[in-house]
């Protein structure tokens, strides 16, 4: 599988498009963080799930997923039919960092993908998700003064399916951009 470069770049940047020569075609690449871990003080890293229940992705929950090379596809906002990239096919690569899951793809060079490409390009896209089922989550009850219980689903490990950029991510902090060379 050949593994695609993924430089460091602030989660705040967004998603970006590469632009690169690859013999004789031109090739762009779409990186982003698709999920982000959950940072006390910033909204952008936890999921209202309803007003007294929230989501957060904890660091590390991405470790096993990427270590055993969970064979994730790359899609449009959660489109099946509007494919982007694969892990197995070597057109998707996946990184956990710091900040969460970062994700870099090829797309191929189809309407669909020049399509998302140039929505990306132009930051009419600049957001990314993904789909997953969590393996290990804790529950936590947080006592709020003069509010309902807040009920925390901490999410420890998952078994990740699908990402890519979306138009509308439920986490903000997650990203989608066009990777400049």
């Amino acid at each position: 599988m050949k593994t695609l470069a993924l430089p460091g770049l602030r989660r705040d940047a967004g998603l970006t498009v590469e632009s690169r020569m690859d013999g004789e075609d031109k090739v762009d690449t779409i990186t982003g963080h698709m999920a982000v871990y959950y940072r006390e003080g910033q909204p952008g890293t936890e999921y209202w799930l309803w007003e007294d229940v929230v989501e957060r992705m904890m660091p590390g929950c991405f470790d096993r997923a990427v270590s055993e090379s969970h064979d994730a596809r790359c899609t449009f906002n959660h489109d099946m039919n509007q494919i982007l990239g694969r892990r197995s096919a070597g057109t998707m690569d996946v990184v956990a960092d710091a900040d969460g899951l970062r994700y870099a793809v090829t797309p191929p060079d189809t309407a669909i993908a020049r399509h998302v490409v140039e929505n990306v390009r132009l930051r009419n896209v600049d957001g990314s998700s993904f789909m997953f089922a969590p393996t290990d989550v804790t529950w936590r009850e947080i006592e709020r003064q003069d509010q309902p219980t807040l009920f925390v689903r901490e999410i420890n490990d998952v078994k990740q399916y699908e990402s890519g950029p979306v138009v509308l991510p439920a986490y903000e902090g997650s990203s989608s951009q066009m990777r400049s060379a």
